[in-house]
């Protein structure tokens, strides 16, 4: 039996590991998922999920799973799923009972239709399709879609290149709260 080595989130060098981690276990389908690769880095920038992020690695230091519990009660993880450890998948469920205790009598989680390891791991767990969980919208291209109506005073234009570059990742690390966009 492997034992696995749990470790709470230690900063922005872990955030880069599971970035990494993600990219080599998630199926080429599922790649862009909610939380994918670009949106990681501002999630688990947010204090709130840094609290309940951990990470597993092996004997050798390898990343074999990693998860967080987010401010909706839903389990936010990926496993590397060729290792197929129950052990594993029960650290990662206990993970997120324990960052839910008290506080909420549900753990969620969310799945990409085409993802069937994550479903066959939801179902191995009993945990239960439900139908009011996301919304999915969609606007046929073959209708004109009306231009916005802005406020008095607002306009939209493209960003004017390079020249903005360093003004636009100022923006967004204050409007998101996070140092995570860099001129670069």
């Amino acid at each position: 039996m492997t034992h696995y080595l749990p470790q709470n989130h230690q900063g922005d060098a872990d955030i880069i590991r599971i970035i990494d981690f993600v990219k080599t276990v998630r199926p080429s389908l599922c790649i862009s998922e909610y939380p994918n690769a670009c949106e990681l880095p501002e999630l688990l920038a947010l204090p709130a999920n840094q609290a309940t992020t951990r990470l597993w690695s092996n004997n050798e230091g390898n990343l074999v799973g990693f998860a967080y519990v987010d401010v909706f009660q839903t389990l936010r993880f990926d496993l590397a799923w060729q290792l197929q450890d129950p052990a594993l998948e029960q650290a990662i469920l206990a993970w997120g009972q324990t960052c839910l205790d008290g506080k909420h009598p549900f753990l969620c989680a969310t799945s990409h239709d085409a993802d069937h390891q994550r479903l066959d791991f939801f179902e191995r767990h009993q945990f239960t399709p439900q139908s009011d969980s996301i919304v999915h919208m969609m606007c046929s291209l073959d209708n004109v879609i009306p231009e916005p109506t802005l406020p008095s005073g607002f306009t939209i234009r493209p960003i004017a290149g390079e020249a903005e570059a360093e003004t636009i990742a100022d923006l967004h690390r204050t409007a998101f709260g996070t140092p995570h966009m860099t001129t670069e």
